[in-house]
């Protein structure tokens, strides 16, 4: 099929699609004004643009609270690997204090010898 008549089909098709869209709208149109409908649904989209308003709203919130929840948890793993570091710092303290004492003071002292010095 030449490309002229695909355009002029799909022109045809087109405006018989906009032709019919047109004649369902106007026929919901009167059967809304027919049951006394229409004043409310002139209302409903008033409303229906303040719940837009407010679902956007609510969905901005909802952007927020997972950018704050993301970062949290960030924090949270910080403050675990912070906690693993101090108690790795703590316990090669503790186990390097001891030697330390025994090769900077090679004569034996008490521990209460030791504390009474400072150590």
């Amino acid at each position: 099929m030449p490309a002229d008549s695909e355009s002029s089909c799909s022109a045809i098709s087109s405006a018989k699609v906009h032709q019919q869209l047109g004649a369902l709208t106007g026929q919901l149109h009167d059967s809304l004004t027919e049951f006394g409908l229409a004043a409310k649904v002139k209302d409903w989209t008033g409303k229906l643009s303040d719940a837009k308003i407010h679902l956007s709203y609510i969905a901005g919130l909802n952007g927020e609270a997972t950018e704050n929840m993301m970062a949290q948890d960030f924090h949270d793993l910080n403050g675990q690997v912070i906690a693993r570091v101090v108690n790795l710092a703590a316990t090669v303290e503790d186990q390097l204090m001891p030697k330390t004492i025994r090769t900077s003071f090679p004569t034996h002292r008490t521990s209460d010898q030791l504390a009474s010095q400072g150590f």
